[in-house]
């Protein structure tokens, strides 16, 4: 009997070595499971995290792409609009030939304007001579 008891510890003994070997085993699967699904879930967040990073860099370019367009074309404005100093300069240029051409203009009107005076007069004076004359004959004759 003693070995019969001697057996059935052993038998017990090895049997509760492999229920603590088997829910070792268990154990070690199911934390090897976890561990490939976070690991899985953190490769997947960092795909996902990449790829916003590469949307956001090229946003970034787009938007810088329209910033430098941008100051190019302030860059061409004010290469090519004239300055207000430049529009003042030619202005009171402008402004000194337009008055030098206005005063011209005024003294030719004016010396026309004498001409124009004279030679009504002398018009109104032959009238007046031609209505002498003529009176003058018409009295002769009667």
């Amino acid at each position: 009997m003693v070995k019969c008891s001697v057996d059935q510890n052993a038998q017990d003994i090895v049997s509760l070595k492999e229920y603590f070997s088997n829910i070792i085993s268990d154990y070690k699967d199911r934390v090897d499971e976890r561990f490939n699904l976070q690991d899985k879930a953190v490769q997947a967040a960092l795909n996902s995290a990449e790829r916003a990073v590469t949307k956001a860099e090229t946003a970034t370019e787009k938007r810088f792409e329209g910033v430098n367009e941008f100051r190019a074309a302030l860059s061409d404005q004010s290469q090519n609009l004239l300055s207000r100093s430049e529009y003042a300069t030619g202005h009171q240029s402008l402004i000194e030939k337009i008055d030098g051409l206005t005063t011209r203009v005024a003294a030719m009107e004016g010396g026309n304007k004498d001409r124009v005076q004279a030679i009504s007069f002398l018009i109104g004076g032959a009238g007046v001579l031609v209505a002498l004359i003529v009176g003058i004959l018409y009295i002769v004759k009667k």
